[in-house]
């Protein structure tokens, strides 16, 4: 048995041909039926795989070649695993790439054990890559503006916020993000920016005013979370557009000034409850009826006949 987990993956195994060669092979196949490739020390070509096991002679003479492999699959994890000694000679190329190693004489149940724990970690990292690739779809396709800063400038930014920051079409990753944010309230960003590199989030979204890279300054609010962006820590900003959201209490004020200041008497009942009790009347209402909105005459105005 090769390894913990009946799923079959590709393995590649580099090592000098022969009777030990085909028994690593048979070992390694198992009953889960790993697809096993082989390759001569000094080949040409190095197909893609899940996890590698090697021999001295092909570390020595393909572990640049492997090397290769493993920086075209960063930051995925790649494992190697080294056989036939006790550890790599330091002046072999791809030495470095060494995870585990099976010193002589290579029993099968040793080998299964060290291999089945390199691809659990394999399928460890192909799961989070996976998560990784979902979150950075979601942040990509989220209505919100998404900034992530690290060094007080920017490092990403999804589509929306293209769309609400880059009105001329300037870019936006690499400026600082003070070039956003009007200088009555940079302090405060900096300060959010520090909470969050501290605390690992804001508490709650923070009322600012930014501006876009023409010059065009707009109300939104602001939060923000401790995030990993290519390996290293970063702040992700949250940012809501509230330009709508002030234009409509703008309007809804105006109405309410126009309604209150009507000749006319208006009422608003509650259709959704018991005889549809006013919930509101303006005041000429009052004045034209000598009711108030909860149907009581004022003793002050003289209450219409019949």
């Amino acid at each position: 048995m090769c390894a913990a987990s009946t799923e079959p993956v590709d393995l590649l195994v580099v090592a000098s041909p022969g009777r030990d060669r085909r028994l690593l092979v048979e070992w390694l196949r198992g009953p889960e039926g790993h697809d096993v490739t082989t390759r001569d020390p000094d080949t040409e070509s190095v197909p893609e795989y899940d996890a590698a096991v090697v021999d001295q002679p092909g570390l020595r003479e393909c572990g640049h070649r492997l090397s290769t492999r493993r920086q075209e699959a960063d930051p995925l994890y790649l494992p190697h695993l080294l056989v036939g000694t006790d550890s790599p000679p330091e002046e072999s190329p791809g030495a470095e790439l060494i995870d585990d190693v099976v010193s002589l004489p290579v029993r099968q149940a040793e080998l299964s054990r060290r291999l089945g724990n390199l691809l659990r970690a394999r399928r460890t990292a192909l799961r989070l890559s996976n998560v990784r690739d979902q979150y950075e779809q979601l942040v990509a396709l989220t209505p919100e503006t998404i900034l992530l800063v690290r060094d007080d400038r920017v490092v990403y930014v999804n589509e929306a916020g293209v769309d609400l920051l880059a009105q001329g079409g300037d870019d936006v990753v690499g400026e600082p993000v003070d070039s956003f944010v009007t200088p009555r309230d940079r302090a405060t960003v900096t300060e959010a920016l520090a909470t969050v590199e501290r605390d690992g989030r804001l508490r709650e979204f923070l009322d600012v005013t930014l501006t876009t890279t023409d010059g065009a300054e707009f109300p939104a609010a602001v939060a923000g979370v401790t995030v990993t962006y290519e390996g290293e820590p970063a702040s992700q900003l949250v940012v809501r557009d509230l330009s709508e959201k002030r234009q409509r209490r703008q309007r809804l004020t105006l109405m309410n000034r126009a309604v209150e200041s009507a000749a006319q008497g208006i009422t608003v009942a509650d259709a959704n409850q018991p005889e549809e009790p006013l919930v509101y009347a303006n005041d000429a209402f009052e004045r034209l009826t000598g009711y108030d909105r909860q149907g009581r005459a004022r003793p002050e105005l003289p209450v219409p006949p019949g």
